[in-house]
């Protein structure tokens, strides 16, 4: 699907460490000796909610967010809220703090071509962006030939 969406995967890197403080080591490697154009950091809520866990995250993207914006690079968390909590992200969570911008994903139907799936639509809310309004929402076709289209913003 990477390689369907353009993703040179030549140029990829997978590292999948072992622990928290591991994966931010890892991070600030990247973050700071550059030459990458996007860092996708794919971390559970619960892991953030460690007081521990989002002590050392803090101090990491505080000391990331000048090297970041230098080189050009992009750094991308996943997170998976629960589906009872309805676009609520926990108040003492460490990384809406941080972000640019926050876009909530919540996937509405499959999208079919005769039998086979070919992509879904979402709804995504844009909840925090710093360089416009945030609170909108747009609607929006990923397909799994790489394309996705959906409302202007």
């Amino acid at each position: 699907y990477a390689w369907r969406c353009g993703v040179q995967l030549s140029h990829l890197t997978l590292s999948q460490p072992y622990t928290v403080q591991q994966s931010l080591a890892i991070l600030s490697d990247f973050a700071i000796n550059g030459g990458i154009d996007l860092l996708i950091f794919d971390m559970p809520l619960s892991l953030q909610n460690e007081p521990r866990t989002s002590l050392k995250l803090s101090s990491t993207l505080g000391r990331l967010l000048a090297p970041l914006s230098k080189n050009e690079s992009a750094l991308l968390f996943l997170t998976s809220l629960p589906a009872e909590s309805h676009a609520a992200y926990p108040a003492q969570a460490t990384l809406p703090h941080f972000a640019t911008l926050r876009l909530q994903l919540s996937k509405e139907r499959w999208l079919y071509k005769e039998r086979d799936v070919r992509g879904y639509e979402a709804q995504v809310l844009i909840a925090k962006n710093k360089l416009h309004t945030p609170g909108q929402n747009v609607r929006i076709d990923i397909t799994f030939n790489g394309t996705v289209e959906g409302d202007s913003v």
